[in-house]
């Protein structure tokens, strides 16, 4: 006799074999409705769609600064001087950005992960990246529409307002100044008055 049948009663039918409460049988490839559900977890999300836009994108202790302005504005000339600082970068020239638990999350578009532009010497690839929640968003401008005490605004998108500043990228001291902005949209620093003044 069997071990497994040793003490059970005659007549008496063999225990029902263990059901994998996950649905799979083994040896066995997901149906095809979870295979969408593993790919695409995000499917059911009833948020707004991500948004591209051009820009560049950089972070520090993980929080992101959006880079905004014209082509040939100075953003991914500023990022490479933030980054030259100890800064991270999120993405170069492209920019996704989403909706997530209230916060603006940036990120690199699939194809151009890792990129950065270095006008002069041409397009690094392979570069360390990660994505970040948006803190605060630095429109590049000239520094004769810079004034010297701006009034606090907001830049918008999907749903969620973040702070906004005017940056020269090409000043000397615009790496110091993004530093210092981030600072005070972190609530790392207080503002009497400017952009982001209580």
């Amino acid at each position: 006799m069997p071990r497994h049948a040793r003490g059970r009663a005659r007549g008496q039918a063999p225990p029902a074999p263990k059901r994998h409460t996950h649905g799979l049988s083994r040896g066995t490839l997901p149906s095809l409705p979870l295979l969408r559900h593993i790919s695409a977890p995000n499917e059911a999300s009833t948020g707004p769609p991500p948004m591209r836009l051009h820009a560049s994108c950089v972070s520090l202790r993980g929080a992101a600064v959006l880079l905004l302005g014209a082509p040939g504005a100075g953003k991914s000339s500023l990022a490479l001087r933030l980054m030259g600082n100890g800064w991270s970068l999120v993405a170069d020239d492209r920019v996704v950005l989403e909706a997530r638990e209230g916060a603006l999350y940036a990120a690199a578009p699939a194809e151009g992960a890792g990129l950065l532009e270095i006008r002069g010497l041409g397009i690094y690839e392979g570069l360390e990246h990660a994505g970040a929640p948006v803190a605060l968003v630095a429109e590049l401008t000239p520094a004769a529409a810079i004034p010297r005490l701006p009034e606090p605004r907001c830049w918008q998108a999907l749903g969620i307002e973040v702070p906004r500043c005017a940056l020269d990228a090409t000043d000397p001291a615009a790496v110091e100044k993004a530093a210092w902005a981030l600072a005070a949209a972190t609530g790392r620093h207080r503002m009497r008055a400017g952009f982001l003044a209580q």
